[in-house]
């Protein structure tokens, strides 16, 4: 069997790669975050050119200013470390490794982990050749008996390289060559293998870190890892039809606006109206392994965060109980994988007290603090097997993403208005036409048929949401019509506020943060033609009216203005789901949960 070669690795700069280049542009965008990349007066270009005059950092292309990052942007793109959409922002990734808390090794190790090409793992299938060879090879040998002839559980690897000694001698093509000499360096600096005439073995745990990523790995995405996040939104709604999972025109585009936003998200409304499918449909979707998701059903019984984070075993010392939900395992694994999206999905979160289980995930996930598992100075097993153990604390990662489905009736909790105010909050509802219109040709969701489609946006994906400099100011002239968005933004959320303060559920600096960044990446996934009210509509409708619920005489005024609002900004959705509440006053009491 013959396999197509690697050439996908970079865009035709090489040079890019080489450490001193990869790790000082790190360092320097940790100096300069915040510049425009086509601000050719940015001082960041006058510190390249000085401290790295190898590459030719910006240039004058008939008249028009053009960045280096323009064209050769994928060293630091696909390994997730730097953006570059409109400013240098480091990721939080590469924000760790210019501070030295992630070594440069580690990093390039979560790369070879996660890069994919044609359908498969290169990295992974080099470090497989490399630990079965037994012997040093050549780039001759790696290229004919590894990259062109050899996948592991298919060929012989004793054949292969059989094979490739007959061919010592012939010229490989010279792209491939190029990029496969990049590629046995880029390993080299994840410690598996060393060089010189030959390459070999240097670290055999590596290798068999790698071969085994790949084993794990149940489904590989079908193209090349992708630079951005653009596009995500209508590639998830194209797959999810496919899947015959349906959904609004605007709900993908709200839906990952709000894990971007932050990681924390609230999915509530009609039982079986598509909640958990859809968390679990996006999960699937974007993750190359089933191993980054996890699905769990809160207990009516949970009353304490011994159900997320388990506990210390106090009758077997050195041992740790992790709870058999595996909530505290795709923890860890999002903290040991940094470049993949780990999802967090807990069904009926309401049906015991969010506070009793969730407090210390909810305080992580706003403060950044570590949380506490045990009080034992070193790690705690949790079984004879588990070589790494437990640690004593571990901080909130920024790639795990949780999402919460609440459903309203007389077996659950209410939420309280501090958790909703921590999340976006997402209603589901189901009209007699959709109703109607599913019953004409009712088909089960193939959520299979979803898995790893959309693995090429984990990368940027994660990188996106660790962002923490999102200026609305940044986006381009061509989504916001040459207007100051912030300044109109700023306008409308006062106006809001001082409607909710007159009954003291006026919202806080987080929440405006957070209304910000839905905002921004609202903007950017819709490109020209976006409208600042859309996003303003859902802001409205998810952040602000969830926490609404009271008496007639005490929430009806504010009603009253709020619908005028709305009305007055286009927000139609919002406008809706006011007109609901208003009509639920008539009883006496509205809230925004609909039982």
């Amino acid at each position: 069997m013959a396999y197509r070669a690697w050439t996908k690795i970079d865009d035709g700069s090489e040079g890019a790669w080489n450490a001193d280049v990869w790790l000082g542009l790190i360092e320097a965008v940790a100096r300069h975050e915040g510049e425009r990349v086509y601000d050719k007066d940015a001082p960041i270009y006058a510190e390249l050119e000085a401290n790295l005059p190898g590459l030719k950092w910006k240039d004058i292309d008939n008249g028009i200013f053009r960045p280096y990052f323009r064209d050769f942007s994928k060293p630091w793109a696909i390994t997730g470390v730097v953006t570059f959409d409109d400013t240098f922002q480091l990721t939080t990734i590469g924000r760790q490794v210019a501070e030295g808390t992630l070594s440069a090794r580690d990093c390039m190790m979560g790369f070879c982990e996660s890069y994919t090409e044609n359908d498969e793992y290169p990295f992974c299938i080099l470090a497989s050749g490399f630990l079965n060879a037994g012997k040093p090879l050549s780039l001759e040998e790696v290229f004919f008996g590894i990259e062109t002839a050899y996948r592991p559980g298919v060929d012989i690897l004793a054949d292969t390289l059989d094979t490739a000694q007959a061919q010592v001698g012939s010229d490989i093509p010279s792209t491939p060559k190029r990029r496969l000499a990049l590629m046995l360096k880029i390993l080299e600096r994840a410690g598996g293998i060393s060089s010189g005439k030959v390459w070999r073995v240097w670290d055999k745990a590596i290798l068999a870190r790698l071969a085994a990523s790949k084993d794990n790995a149940q489904q590989i995405p079908p193209e090349e890892a992708k630079s951005t996040i653009l596009g995500i939104d209508s590639a998830f709604a194209d797959s999810a039809q496919l899947a015959n999972l349906a959904l609004t025109s605007t709900l993908p585009r709200n839906f990952i606006s709000s894990l971007l936003a932050k990681p924390f998200l609230i999915l509530t409304g009609l039982s079986g109206s598509g909640k958990t499918k859809l968390a679990h449909a996006f999960a699937a979707w974007i993750s190359a392994s089933s191993d980054q998701y996890r699905i769990v059903a809160v207990g009516a019984d949970w009353t304490s965060n011994e159900n997320i984070l388990g506990y210390q075993d106090a009758l077997q010392a050195g041992r740790y109980c992790k709870p058999t939900t595996g909530t505290l395992d795709i923890i860890l694994s999002a903290a040991r994988d940094p470049l993949k999206p780990y999802f967090l999905i807990l069904d009926e979160m309401n049906l015991s007290h969010v506070e009793r289980y969730f407090s210390d995930i909810l305080s992580a996930i706003e403060s950044g603090q570590e949380i506490a598992l045990h009080a034992s100075p070193y790690n705690l097993k949790s079984s004879d097997v588990d070589e790494a153990g437990i640690p004593a604390k571990i901080k909130f990662p920024s790639n795990l993403f949780i999402i919460g489905t609440v459903n309203v009736d007389e077996t659950t909790y209410m939420f309280s208005p501090k958790v909703l105010d921590r999340a976006n909050v997402i209603e589901f509802r189901a009209s007699s036409a959709d109703i109607s219109i599913f019953l004409k040709e009712p088909k089960a969701v193939a959520l299979d048929a979803l898995a790893g489609m959309g693995a090429s946006y984990a990368l940027p994906f994660v990188a996106a949401c660790a962002r923490q400099d999102v200026q609305l100011s940044s986006l381009d002239a061509t989504v916001t019509g040459g207007m100051d968005i912030a300044a109109l933004l700023n306008n409308k959320l006062v106006q809001i506020f001082e409607g909710l303060a007159e009954i003291g559920s006026e919202f806080g600096f987080r929440t405006a943060i957070e209304i910000n960044r839905f905002v921004f990446f609202h903007a950017y996934l819709a490109g020209p033609g976006w409208k600042l009210n859309d996003a303003l509509d859902q802001q409205v409708l998810q952040k602000l009216l969830p926490k609404l619920h009271g008496s007639e005489r005490r929430l009806g005024p504010v009603l009253d203005k709020l619908h005028t609002f709305c009305a007055t900004n286009e927000c139609v959705y919002s406008l809706k789901k006011i007109s609901r509440m208003q009509d639920r006053l008539k009883d006496g009491f509205t809230s925004f949960a609909e039982a």
